[in-house]
């Protein structure tokens, strides 16, 4: 083997193992916490003026330079059920709900991306599902409302 097919498989191998560390892409970049958080403020703003291609591909970036970035994932989901990208949207928004089991409002989005496809059934047991895990808690009101219109509207 060559000097330079060393070096590049010495290179690939510590790689390797900065990624079993637990390092992401964005650390072996060189991208820092801070350029992160203002390329998510940039596509936070994007999808708040309906701007939700542009949002998306910043949204991407995100989750390809740290995909255990719960925020990133879970609004790279919204993005994508704003495009109408439903499938691909349940994807993502069903790995936000494995990520922050606590929160409601992934499973509500991918009952609405249900709803979209057709598939009420589906969507119904979903629903009923948040309704019964988070309808004790009075911080999750707003959500318990939103899934109770959503039931009322497709029954």
């Amino acid at each position: 083997m060559s000097d330079k097919t060393n070096n590049e498989v010495g290179d690939a191998v510590q790689i390797i193992e900065h990624l079993f560390k637990g390092a992401n892409l964005g650390a072996l970049a060189g991208v820092t916490d801070e350029q992160r958080e203002a390329i998510y403020s940039i596509g936070h703003f994007q999808y708040s003026n309906g701007k939700f291609f542009e949002a998306c591909k910043l949204f991407q970036l995100l989750v390809l330079l740290d995909s255990l970035d719960r925020r990133a994932v879970k609004a790279l989901g919204s993005c994508l059920q704003m495009l109408k990208k439903y499938e691909e949207a349940m994807q993502f928004l069903g790995i936000a709900m494995l990520m922050e089991p606590e929160d409601p409002t992934s499973g509500i989005q991918i009952a609405e991306c249900l709803i979209a496809l057709g598939d009420k059934k589906k969507a119904i047991e979903i629903l009923k599902t948040i309704q019964k895990e988070f309808g004790q808690h009075k911080k999750f009101d707003l959500s318990i409302k939103k899934v109770n219109s959503l039931l009322e509207i497709i029954n």
